[in-house]
């Protein structure tokens, strides 16, 4: 579930979420390694969310990106309210072991957010790109922050680009009428 590949020096690695129970309480991460994008490696072990009490539900989405470096890994996991948010964990390789780098979820802790992306724009800083969950405000929306240097925290505001009912091609009949 949640692929996500990444290449580096002629290799390439795979990261995803662990499908037993859809990703839920799953332990952690795996990376499974290739050389031509058709024959991987058996999944190994890069970030073990036990280890670190981050296995209280979702283990969601890993995407690795590297930056001054290091590799990043962006993840969803549940917070301590109860609520997803994104994370970011920090390896000197991209087999990891990954340890938690940001003090808890980078995105907003009252919000429930998932599936965050890194991205440098033109600008030549680092931003995170993430879902603000339907679950939590009916009209889900996909929005932005620029990150401080070492991507230990988000720098100013949160900016929303786009809300779901915003899309030409969207076609819902949520209860609440919103669409």
């Amino acid at each position: 579930r949640d692929p996500f590949v990444l290449s580096q020096n002629n290799q390439y690695y795979m990261y995803g979420s662990r499908a037993k129970n859809f990703a839920m309480k799953s332990g952690g991460f795996d990376v499974y390694t290739s050389d031509d994008l058709v024959n991987w490696s058996e999944p190994r072990e890069c970030f073990n969310s036990i280890k670190y009490n981050m296995n209280k539900d979702a283990n969601w989405a890993p995407e690795v990106h590297k930056y001054n470096g290091k590799f990043y890994m962006f993840a969803t996991f549940t917070q301590d309210n109860g609520l997803r948010g994104t994370y970011i964990l920090k390896s000197d390789s991209p087999l990891g072991p990954f340890t938690p780098h940001s003090n808890g979820a980078i995105t907003p802790k009252e919000w429930e957010c998932l599936d965050g992306t890194f991205y440098i724009g033109k600008d030549k800083k680092p931003y995170i790109v993430f879902c603000h969950e339907h679950t939590q405000i009916v009209d889900g929306t996909i929005c932005f922050a620029e990150l401080n240097d070492d991507l230990s925290e988000i720098k100013g505001e949160v900016t929303t680009l786009f809300a779901a009912s915003s899309c030409p091609w969207v076609s819902c009949h949520a209860p609440t009428g919103h669409f």
